[in-house]
């Protein structure tokens, strides 16, 4: 799927629940000079890319798309958020926590 030249590295895709929508985080600039990130959505029936968030400060990472309109992001390297695709709203989250075995 082409990106666009402005972009020069990306990953870390989640697929939408009917599989017709993508997210992404990317970035432009060079390790540790003039970064910039992005989280992209992508419409896979046209290749509509969408842009939903930029930064200079923060990574972006989808981890999952857990219904129609919600993800979880983590921001950074260690921050988890639910972002609301319909209204752009960003809310704090804390991952769930593995219970231990018998």
């Amino acid at each position: 799927i082409p990106l666009g030249e402005q972009y020069n590295d990306a990953g870390a895709v989640v697929w939408s629940p009917e599989r017709d929508r993508i997210i992404l985080g990317a970035r432009t600039g060079i390790a540790c000079e003039s970064l910039h990130y992005w989280l992209l959505q992508i419409d896979l029936d046209d290749l509509d890319l969408h842009v939903l968030m930029d930064s200079s400060d923060f990574s972006y990472h989808p981890v999952d798309w857990i219904a129609d309109d919600l993800i979880i992001l983590q921001v950074g390297y260690m921050e988890y958020s639910l972002l609301d695709l319909a209204t752009g709203e960003i809310s704090p989250y804390t991952m769930p926590t593995a219970t231990p075995g018998p």
